[in-house]
């Protein structure tokens, strides 16, 4: 028998916009992607790592998170989720404790 997740409901406290990317075609033949908002969802937000690189001349930081929501089916790797004008890339996607509960996805944030 699997454990089950041990996640106060309360936790789920930051609602977060769940996008997805939708790529169309521009004048050039070229592709625009743009993010549509699939749904607003109450998630858990939890920092996980940090780390900082020089790209560019520039110290950039990637701070990695593992945002829980109630589970879901259309959620996949590579839409992301949006907060206060800050995006969690989403890198992937599991069940916990395969009991269709919740979803917890690692992503990936560009400090500012």
């Amino acid at each position: 028998m699997r454990p089950r997740l041990a996640l106060d409901p309360a936790s789920l406290a930051h609602r977060l916009a769940l996008q997805q990317p939708v790529e169309t075609t521009d004048a050039q033949g070229g592709l625009d992607v743009t993010w549509v908002t699939v749904a607003n969802i109450w998630c858990a937000l939890r920092p996980v790592r940090l780390t900082e690189e020089t790209r560019a001349h520039q110290q950039i930081e990637d701070i990695f998170h593992d945002i829980t929501c109630r589970f879901r089916t259309d959620i996949e790797s590579g839409w992301r989720f949006a907060l206060d004008g800050r995006t969690f890339t989403i890198l992937s996607v599991h069940d916990p404790d395969e009991r269709r509960a919740y979803l917890v996805c690692r992503t990936r944030s560009e400090g500012r």
